[in-house]
């Protein structure tokens, strides 16, 4: 990062998180390697992140550039809220700073991520954190890594690279949330590299009816047809679209 860039960053995070708390972060945010503590408003307790690592831009985009907010979640309460590609943790932490009274379960696939968002989430009894990725069907898959960074693990077939990446289990959005014990969803996240191709060119209607707000990045830059499958499933729902940052997010059922 050159001057310019710092200077404009540590102006950012002085203007989201104040001045002290914000030179702190930014200084902090500059370490390569280990774990580094940051803090932010909303949340009591501190976040760790990977120095170095694809947690720091991950953070900015949670708690700076505040991409998983827009003004018409103001108007929602939450009972359930699901992180589908939950990552470290830092969405559920942001969301349960906004929503103090909803279930959140976290679900991430990859092995490291997940150890880290269980110490970021074990303040908040509200949120549940489950390792497994969701797919089309319950079956073993493989947690895949292209080179992209901490956030950018993602699922393939379990025969898709000969056997070299880790195996976890697979799970359709049914089973998820039979898991879990809930019938339907207030507010889904779905951040999953790219297999929410395959997800939504699944059966999706027995949950998209149970489904509120969704939050979604699609990943076709990576995976063509991702935006196509997804829209596909929606269609048949009347819905309201907002766009922040990179995120699309999608109130079902909702009047045009």
């Amino acid at each position: 990062m050159n001057l310019p860039e710092n200077a404009k960053t540590l102006v950012s995070y002085a203007s989201h998180f104040g001045l002290a708390r914000g030179a702190m972060n930014f200084l902090r945010v500059q370490k390569r390697s280990g774990l580094i503590s940051v803090r932010v408003n909303e949340c009591p307790h501190p976040l760790l992140l990977r120095g170095g690592s694809s947690d720091v831009p991950v953070f900015d985009e949670v708690f700076v550039r505040r991409a998983y907010w827009i003004p018409a979640l103001a108007q929602l309460e939450p009972k359930v809220i699901l992180d589908v590609g939950a990552n470290v943790g830092l969405v559920s932490v942001f969301f349960a700073s906004l929503f103090p009274k909803a279930r959140i379960f976290a679900i991430e696939p990859e092995e490291s991520n997940f150890q880290l968002l269980k110490r970021n989430t074990a303040p908040f009894p509200q949120i549940t954190a489950l390792q497994a990725a969701l797919w089309n069907a319950d079956e073993e898959i493989e947690v895949h890594n292209p080179g992209r960074g901490f956030w950018s693990f993602s699922v393939v077939p379990a025969d898709s690279s000969n056997g070299r990446s880790p195996k976890l289990q697979g799970l359709t959005m049914p089973t998820i949330l039979k898991h879990f014990g809930i019938g339907s969803v207030d507010l889904l996240k779905i951040d999953i590299e790219g297999a929410e191709k395959e997800v939504f060119m699944g059966a999706c209607d027995g949950w998209l009816k149970d489904t509120g707000c969704l939050v979604i990045e699609l990943h076709d830059r990576f995976k063509g047809g991702c935006a196509r499958a997804f829209y596909s499933a929606i269609a048949q729902y009347p819905f309201v679209q907002d766009i922040n940052d990179k995120n699309v997010f999608v109130r079902l059922h909702a009047a045009k």
